[in-house]
C-alpha cells in the first residue's frame, strides 16, 4: 500500500501543477481541455494492451516499471522547462507518456491487492488503501497550491519525480504478491499481438456474461462523461467563477480527497456489497449529480469546498463497493482484462466530454456547464436504476453470497 500512497501523492501534485501551468500560461479553457483530451487519449490507447500485460506477466514487475517510467518522465520535464520554458506541445507529449504509463499502473494496482491479503480482509484492505491514498492526495493537493505560490510550478514536478522514484523503491523491497493464474500461451495463436487480441476477446465474452457488471461499466461511461465535462475545468471554475487562487483550487481537491477517505472506510462497517448496484447508481450517479448542480448554482469557496468533500464521500464509498465487488466476482487471471475493458468503457467518452465541456465553458460559462452536467447525471441515474441486473447486483463473492442466502 505504501507504493500506492507515494504514487497518489505524486500524481495529485502533478495534476494540480499541470492544470495550473497551462491555465496561467495560456489563460485559455480550450488549452486546458486540449491537455485533458491528450491525457484521455493516452489512457484509452494504453488500456487494453495494459490489461493483457497484467494478466500475462508479474504484477510486481509491472508496478516497478510503471513507477520508474513516470518518475523519469517528470524529471526530464523539469529539465526541459528550465532550459526551454513552457511550450504547450512539449507538455502534451509528456502528458501522453505519463497517462499511458499511469494506465498500466492502474490496471496492475487494482488487480494485485487480492493477491496480497486474505479474502475476508479484502473490503477493509481496499478501504484502507483508498483512504491512505486519499489522505496523501489531500495533503499533496493542498500542498501543491503552496508549492506553486512559494517555489513555482517546476518544484511540484520535482516532487512528483521523487515520489514516483520512492514508489518504485517500495515495490522493489516490499511487494510480494502470491502468484496468480494468468493467461498462459498454449498455441501459436496465443503469442504476440494475436495472443493479446485473443485474450481480449475472451475478456469481452466473460464480461458480457456478467450482465450486472456490464451494465455498471456502461453506466460509468455516462457518469464519467459528465464528470469529464466539468471536473477537467475545475481550475477554470475556481479562477473565473469562484474568483479563487491556487490555494482554493488545491483546497477543493483536498476536501474531495478527505471525503474519499471517509467514504472508503465506511464500506467495511456496512453490508453495502450485497447492494452493490444500488450503491453505485444512487451514490455515484445521483448524489454526485446533485453536488455538480450545487457547484453551478452556488459558486462560492465555501460551497465549492463543501461540495468537494461530500462528493468525495459518495465517490469513495461507491468506488470501494465497485472495486471489492469486481475483485470478488472476477477470476484472478481475468482481473487485468476486466479493469482494462472497464477503463476503456469508462474513459472512451473522455475526449468528447472534455471537448463538450470546453465549448460549454466558452459558450454558456463554466457555472452553467456544471448545472447542465448535474441535471443530466440525475437523469442517467434514474435510467440506470431501472436496469434490473445492475440494480440488483450483489458484490459479494459468489460462494459467500450463496451461503448467506442459504442461511436466510
Amino acid at each position: 500500500m505504501g507504493q500506492d500512497v507515494a504514487a497518489r501523492a505524486s500524481s495529485s501534485v502533478a495534476n494540480v501543477c499541470v492544470a495550473w501551468l497551462v491555465f496561467t500560461s495560456t489563460h485559455s479553457a480550450i488549452d486546458v481541455g486540449i491537455v485533458a483530451i491528450a491525457e484521455s487519449i493516452a489512457t484509452l490507447a494504453a488500456s487494453l494492451p495494459a490489461g493483457t500485460l497484467v494478466d500475462r506477466f508479474s504484477r510486481r514487475a509491472l508496478l516497478f516499471i510503471s513507477h520508474t517510467i513516470q518518475g523519469l518522465t517528470f524529471a526530464l520535464l523539469v529539465v526541459l522547462l528550465t532550459l526551454q520554458g513552457f511550450h504547450l506541445n512539449l507538455l502534451i507529449a509528456f502528458v501522453l507518456a505519463w497517462s499511458a504509463t499511469a494506465e498500466l499502473y492502474r490496471s496492475t494496482s487494482l488487480s494485485v491487492l487480492p493477491e496480497l491479503v486474505d479474502a475476508s480482509d479484502l473490503v477493509n484492505a481496499n478501504g484502507i488503501d483508498r483512504a491512505s491514498t486519499s489522505i496523501a492526495a489531500a495533503l499533496s493537493s493542498a500542498g501543491a497550491g503552496g508549492l506553486i505560490v512559494l517555489l513555482g510550478v517546476s518544484f511540484g514536478f520535482v516532487y512528483s519525480a521523487a515520489a514516483y522514484a520512492f514508489a518504485a523503491f517500495l515495490v522493489a523491497i516490499l511487494v510480494r504478491p502470491r502468484p496468480h493464474r494468468g493467461t498462459e500461451p498454449d498455441s501459436e495463436t496465443r503469442t504476440g499481438l494475436r495472443g493479446m487480441a485473443h485474450d481480449m476477446r475472451v475478456g469481452f465474452r466473460w464480461l458480457l456474461g456478467e450482465k450486472g457488471l456490464w451494465e455498471l461499466s456502461l453506466s460509468a461511461t455516462a457518469f464519467n462523461f459528465l464528470f469529464g465535462a466539468t471536473w477537467a475545468f475545475l481550475v477554470v471554475y475556481v479562477g473565473s467563477v469562484v474568483k479563487g487562487g491556487a490555494v482554493v483550487f488545491g483546497g477543493i481537491l483536498a476536501a474531495y480527497a478527505v471525503g474519499d477517505v471517509i467514504g472508503s472506510l465506511l464500506v467495511g462497517t456496512t453490508r453495502a456489497l450485497s447492494f452493490a448496484g444500488k450503491v453505485w447508481v444512487i451514490l455515484y450517479g445521483g448524489v454526485s449529480g446533485v453536488l455538480l448542480l450545487a457547484l453551478g448554482l452556488f459558486p462560492t469557496p465555501i460551497v465549492a469546498i463543501t461540495s468537494g468533500l461530500l462528493m468525495g464521500v459518495a465517490v469513495g464509498f461507491s468506488a470501494n463497493v465497485w472495486l471489492s465487488s469486481v475483485q470478488n466476482i472476477a477470476p484472478a487471471g481475468m482481473r487485468g482484462r476486466y479493469f482494462a475493458i472497464d477503463g476503456v468503457l469508462s474513459f472512451v467518452a473522455g475526449p468528447p466530454a472534455i471537448a463538450v465541456g470546453a465549448l460549454l465553458a466558452e459558450g454558456v460559462g463554466v457555472a452553467a456547464a456544471f448545472e447542465i452536467a448535474g441535471i443530466t447525471m440525475l437523469i442517467f441515474a434514474l435510467v440506470f436504476g431501472l436496469m434490473k441486473s445492475l440494480w440488483t447486483l450483489d458484490g459479494r463473492s459468489r460462494d459467500a453470497g450463496s451461503a448467506e442466502r442459504l442461511c436466510n
